[in-house]
């Protein structure tokens, strides 16, 4: 009785060794895909370990988590593009007097003691 019990302890544990094994290889040969395959999103990304977000570098390397799916990607990259394209847009920080109704004359007369040379005097 002893004896058909460590053989099945030791079947079980061989059983559960070979999973253990099969499961790392799956994870092992899922990274080296995520590392190796290399979709076109727009510009090159690097598929980093210790990555928490996406971050880019002067707009020509992307680097982002290894867990991220390629649609992921896409998506945040394609946010990043209209963000960058939003941002090229000049907007008043401060109100500008003709926007808030005023005349042509209060932007002169905010030149003018801004220093901006005089013309014609």
């Amino acid at each position: 009785m002893n004896t058909s019990l460590l053989a099945s302890l030791l079947l079980t544990s061989t059983g559960l060794t070979t999973g253990v094994a099969a499961l790392a290889g799956c994870l092992i040969v899922y990274l080296a895909y995520k590392l190796v395959y290399r979709p076109d999103f727009g510009m090159p990304v690097r598929r980093r370990l210790l990555a928490t977000h996406i971050r880019f570098r002067r707009d020509q390397f992307a680097d982002v988590p290894v867990w991220w799916t390629n649609l992921q990607v896409q998506r945040a990259i394609r946010g990043h593009w209209k963000q960058s394209l939003r941002d090229t847009v000049i907007r008043p920080h401060e109100p500008v007097a003709e926007l808030q109704g005023h005349g042509a004359e209060m932007t002169v007369r905010a030149a003018l003691t801004a220093g901006w040379p005089r013309v014609g005097r």
